[in-house]
């Protein structure tokens, strides 16, 4: 009357049933775990302090470049030349001229 069939998995071993077992409770877990999307977790980026912060910042540095003008066009400088060059390369007139 009833015919007694092999149970599917019953010639593998513990680790392929204990990966099976594993793939099924995944697979439940995404399908029943959470009801609609995840929710984020991540901070979301404030575009309203992003573009006060930029306008501080453009402020600063129009401030710096007001000072540093003022410096230039009223102060007296003084500047002292240093060469560098550690070569000296006679100009064209006193250059041996070419074979």
């Amino acid at each position: 009357m009833w015919k007694f069939r092999k149970a599917p998995l019953s010639g593998a071993g513990y680790g392929t049933c204990a990966l099976v077992f594993a793939c099924g409770v995944a697979a439940g877990a995404m399908l029943f775990g959470r009801p609609g999307p995840a929710p984020a977790h991540a901070q979301i980026p404030d575009p309203g302090a992003q573009r006060v912060h930029a306008v501080q910042v453009g402020q600063e540095t129009n401030r710096l470049l007001r000072e540093l003008l003022h410096i230039l066009r009223t102060d007296t400088l003084k500047v002292r030349i240093i060469d560098t060059d550690k070569t000296r390369v006679a100009p064209r007139s006193q250059a041996a001229p070419a074979p």
